[in-house]
């Protein structure tokens, strides 16, 4: 069974490519320590990086983890990603 990691290290990172596919990104996430793997956001735009995507993440041996709506808004020259968990913007 594994533990619950404390709150303190509550932690994850994702990074998203571009794909060849329209509208669709890559990522890569990681979450503590203890769980990490590949992920597809699909249904972007066919251009640019913002807008909203389906994402689906899985866990390195293929097995899926969680879907998020994901968010994408340019600020500048970043982008701030969010996710919809319930209807509300993480």
């Amino acid at each position: 069974m594994t533990e619950t990691p404390p709150a303190a290290t509550n932690i994850g990172f994702v990074l998203y490519t571009k794909s060849p596919a329209p509208g669709t990104l890559n990522a890569r996430w990681m979450f503590t320590e203890a769980y990490r793997g590949p992920g597809i956001a699909t249904g972007g735009p066919r251009d640019g990086f913002a807008g909203t995507y389906h994402v689906r993440y899985y866990l390195e041996d293929g097995t899926f983890s969680d879907e998020y709506e994901l968010v994408l808004e340019q600020l500048g020259d970043v982008y701030r990603a969010s996710w919809l968990v319930d209807g509300h913007l993480r």
